[in-house]
């Protein structure tokens, strides 16, 4: 599994460098894992100091988001004030959220909240 250079997230206090090496699919403690924020993929290799994607990658890329993009494979969620939802983060899932609404009384977004 390939790895592609992510953006690194100013929190990362233990990488010095602007980017991190990362697959978008790999095994941890035999459990599978995917993460993929093409924006953050995109904005390391913007970089000077990163290689520019191969014609492969980029369409390795383009081909996941077409996948994603099937209506078929989405599961959504409408959820109404009072509701809760938890979420497995070992479940074998990639997310995608079109929007988020804010509370009409909070203000705050949240995952699949929708009028």
């Amino acid at each position: 599994m390939q790895p592609y250079c992510y953006q690194r997230h100013t929190v990362d206090l233990g990488n010095e460098l602007p980017y991190c090496h990362q697959p978008i699919f790999s095994w941890c403690d035999g459990h599978f894992a995917a993460s993929f924020l093409r924006v953050l993929i995109e904005r390391a290799h913007a970089s000077p100091e990163v290689p520019p994607m191969t014609s492969g990658q980029k369409e390795a890329l383009d081909f996941l988001e077409a996948v994603a993009a099937e209506p078929e494979l989405h599961l959504r969620l409408a959820q109404a004030p009072g509701d809760i939802l938890f979420l497995n983060h070992r479940a074998k899932r990639l997310r995608c959220s079109q929007r988020f609404v804010p509370h009409p009384i909070s203000g705050l977004c949240g995952f699949g909240l929708t009028r």
